[in-house]
């Protein structure tokens, strides 16, 4: 496994996430995604073995996410879902859950590449972003998104994500949906991809951003 993901890396030898992105999209554009899965080809046994642990570490972090949320919508009704991303962003393995946000983490990290994340506020192993800005990633803002990059000697090789839907966002009704709302502005405190924690510690600004802007922070 260490060969291929070393192969990947040289291939990839000074590429930014956004030339990545470009170069992933056209070759969808061209009518495929990989030409050439080797340990797919030459070992398959393994292959499967392999995405088989992948599969099951994004179904337990959904569980995990179920059992200590706040959110009600969450822990019982399991609106929620993890998943492991490609460099570029895409679907690599995914929990069960609200798969309709299969692409909402896919948005979110193509927003940091294309609005230069890397150079500002930088993307770093240990970092975490948070979303719940529809315009970024998502329905509304009670849609929200954590994400952090995973690296690998120095190089950026996956992405993995949780998606939850909260119950209070400080909206202008309480609630996972306010049928007062009639647009965005009326959903209450909407935060584009921002960096809430370095080395996997989240940020005081981002908790007291939160209790300030909703009536209950535990539940969000």
């Amino acid at each position: 496994m260490d060969n291929v993901i070393g192969a990947y890396a040289r291939e990839t030898e000074g590429l930014s996430i956004k030339d990545l992105i470009l170069a992933k999209d056209k070759c969808i554009e061209e009518g495929y995604y990989l030409r050439h899965m080797p340990i797919k080809e030459e070992q398959p046994v393994e292959y499967q073995i392999f995405y088989g642990k992948l599969l099951q570490i994004a179904v337990n972090a959904k569980e995990l996410i179920r059992y200590v949320a706040g959110s009600v919508a969450v822990k019982e009704a399991g609106e929620c879902l993890a998943g492991i991303y490609s460099p570029e962003g895409h679907a690599a393995v995914l929990s069960t859950g609200v798969l309709l946000h299969v692409w909402s983490m896919t948005e979110v990290v193509r927003f940091m590449a294309f609005n230069d994340y890397e150079q500002n506020p930088g993307i770093k192993d240990g970092d975490v972003f948070f979303n719940n800005d529809p315009h970024c990633g998502g329905q509304h803002a009670q849609d929200q998104f954590i994400v952090s990059p995973i690296f690998y000697e120095g190089r950026i090789v996956a992405w993995v994500g949780g998606m939850s839907h909260e119950m209070e966002t400080g909206a202008t009704g309480p609630g996972g949906y306010d049928p007062k709302a009639v647009n965005r502005y009326y959903e209450g405190l909407l935060m584009a991809p921002t960096k809430i924690g370095t080395n996997n510690i989240l940020h005081n600004d981002f908790r007291i951003t939160v209790e300030h802007g909703t009536r209950d922070a535990t539940i969000w």
